[in-house]
């Protein structure tokens, strides 16, 4: 408390954030997290704040506050200087009702969350825009087909030596 009242998005994305902000590495740094983001931009699935603190079982599933909080927190420092995450994670802790995010980012950063999100929905837009542009420019895009709608996760993938099936746990 009262931590535990926030969004999982924000408690998640925080921890997240500052795991890869204080030690260089973490999942900030990885691929996995950059390629959720790449992957809903380019599919027009990006998520809303709402929903990035539901709970389900589509993709990304339980990674969602993670990925969709780390990469938030990082735009907010890179765009406002870490001053002001640090001023929001105390001004959070200093309310009375804990989970006024609004009013919490609002006095920490000048602009109310939601502003923010969909900055940074823009910035993710554009960034994948000019990716997609560079790639397509050498060759065409892979698009991919779904082979099963039954499972979440289809591992150990085998094709065929006829090159015509394609077997998976």
């Amino acid at each position: 408390f009262p931590n535990h009242a926030l969004p999982e998005w924000t408690i998640e994305g925080l921890a997240t954030h500052y795991e890869s902000a204080l030690t260089g590495t973490g999942r900030a740094h990885g691929t996995f997290q950059d390629m959720v983001l790449r992957t809903a931009v380019l599919e027009d699935a990006l998520e809303s704040l709402p929903q990035v603190s539901g709970k389900t079982a589509v993709w990304p599933g339980g990674n969602r506050p993670y990925v969709y909080g780390a990469g938030f927190f990082t735009y907010l420092k890179e765009r406002y200087g870490p001053t002001r995450m640090a001023k929001f994670v105390r001004t959070v802790g200093d309310q009375l009702v804990p989970f006024r995010l609004n009013t919490a980012a609002t006095k920490a950063f000048g602009i109310t969350f939601k502003t923010a999100y969909e900055k940074w929905i823009q910035t993710l837009r554009d960034r994948y825009a000019v990716l997609m542009a560079e790639i397509t420019s050498l060759r065409p895009l892979t698009h991919s087909e779904s082979l099963s709608f039954g499972g979440r996760w289809a591992l150990y993938p085998r094709v065929a030596p006829d090159g015509n099936t394609v077997a998976y746990a």
